[in-house]
């Protein structure tokens, strides 16, 4: 489930988000335009990122900042709903 707090628009360059994601569940992601990042703060759960052949592991209270103009995705591998923040710079 995704809640757009502060959806994209012409002028303004970041987008954030509240996103739940349930156990086990799964998102893929294309590649956002040159030099896009994205900033992840996870309030409850954990999640694994990958991005091209690097792989990061978080937890509740952890938060990372990483290339996203590349293909990336998302895994909830625990037994609960995995709760984060997430926004996108666009540079």
């Amino acid at each position: 489930r995704v809640y757009p707090y502060f959806p994209i628009e012409a002028d303004r360059r970041f987008e954030v988000y509240v996103i739940e994601m349930d156990a086990g569940a799964h998102l893929d992601a294309d590649p956002h335009p040159q030099g896009t990042q994205e900033f992840i703060t996870i309030f409850q759960g954990e999640l694994e990122i990958w991005a091209d052949a690097e792989k990061y592991s978080i937890q509740a209270g952890d938060g990372i900042r990483f290339r996203a103009d590349r293909a990336h995705g998302y895994h909830n591998p625990g037994s609960v709903c995995t709760r984060l923040s997430l926004t996108i710079l666009y540079v």
